[in-house]
């Protein structure tokens, strides 16, 4: 799913079948547009707005860059800072930021229940400041959270309210992320002909505009979907020209998602040696960004296939 990370505007990505990638990961980093790395508070402990924007600004993208980088506690620190000067400003907007963003940092952290409550406190902050960009974003943002704690129909009421408040406010901008998590709820529902649909239709709004990294994601949620039909051919074209356009771009972390994918079906064809290799790759790659969680399910077709070739498994040789 594609997270839409604090009230404003910025980008990143959302999670696939087997891989929690771009669709959870499509984190909108929504900065003030003035970053001050060294603003100073009009005195005492009362921050008046004029100062806590570009402050709590620069708490949020420090939280962003950590939280881009794999460490999301660092992250959830960064954004604890933000959001105290913006309380202590009664800022409501740089509140709704800084909650949103915490937001995202839970669900990095697999924290749901407290994403969840995060992500409920910016939307009401957004309702109350008529905030209608950030409520779209908030919406998605719970959409993720239930979709990836197998609520599916209930992540596709917050995603629909979404896509229809974009249409009255004319904020077309956010449709093919919110198409294309439509369309991966479809499927985690049970409907993966019907998320077909809205995947394509979130492919066709991004090759339209040229967005590579969106495009990229469109397509392996696609294969995602193939997968689930059964349709092998269609799932392993999806993948590969997903990891053309991720290697292109230089996106480690998409990479080794499109390479597990790619893998698992090498491996359910009975074509291990290519299996192997693609696993093996996936785990480097996931062990240099510093995902452990994927590096493990990498580590584990790696064992498996390599005790079918009958060779030793590298991974032991790796932390």
């Amino acid at each position: 799913m594609t997270s839409l990370a604090s009230c404003g505007a910025g980008a990143c990505r959302p999670v696939t079948a087997r891989r929690p990638r771009r669709l959870a990961l499509w984190l909108f980093p929504l900065l003030a547009p003035a970053l001050c790395a060294s603003c100073k508070m009009a005195g005492g402990d009362a921050v008046t707005s004029e100062y806590v924007r570009p402050a709590a600004s620069r708490w949020n993208e420090l939280g962003i860059a950590a939280l881009e980088s794999g460490r999301p506690g660092e992250a959830m620190r960064h954004f604890e800072e933000a959001r105290k000067m913006a309380e202590n400003a009664r800022d409501a907007r740089a509140m709704a930021r800084a909650e949103s963003n915490l937001g995202a940092a839970g669900e990095a952290l697999g924290q749901y229940p407290e994403a969840e409550e995060h992500y409920g406190i910016a939307l009401r902050l957004c309702l109350e400041q008529s905030d209608k960009e950030g409520e779209i974003r908030c919406l998605n943002n719970l959409g993720n959270v239930k979709s990836a704690t197998g609520r599916p129909n209930a992540a596709l009421d917050d995603y629909r309210k979404a896509l229809e408040l974009t249409s009255t406010s004319g904020i077309k901008t956010l449709e093919p992320i919110l198409l294309n998590n439509i369309g991966v709820a479809y499927r985690k529902a049970g409907e993966p002909a019907r998320g077909i649909q809205y995947l394509t239709a979130a492919l066709e709004k991004n090759t339209a505009v040229s967005d590579e990294d969106g495009i990229a994601s469109n397509l392996t949620n696609l294969g995602a979907a193939h997968e689930a039909l059964g349709e092998t051919a269609l799932a392993m074209d999806a993948y590969e020209r997903a990891l053309a356009i991720d290697e292109r771009l230089g996106n480690l972390g998409g990479q080794a998602t499109d390479l597990n994918h790619i893998a698992v079906l090498r491996e359910a064809q009975r074509d291990y040696e290519r299996a192997y290799d693609l696993y093996l790759r996936a785990y480097r790659l996931n062990v240099q960004i510093g995902n452990r969680r994927r590096a493990a399910a990498d580590r584990d077709g790696l064992r498996r296939t390599a005790k079918l070739l009958g060779i030793p498994d590298p991974a032991d040789g790796d932390s």
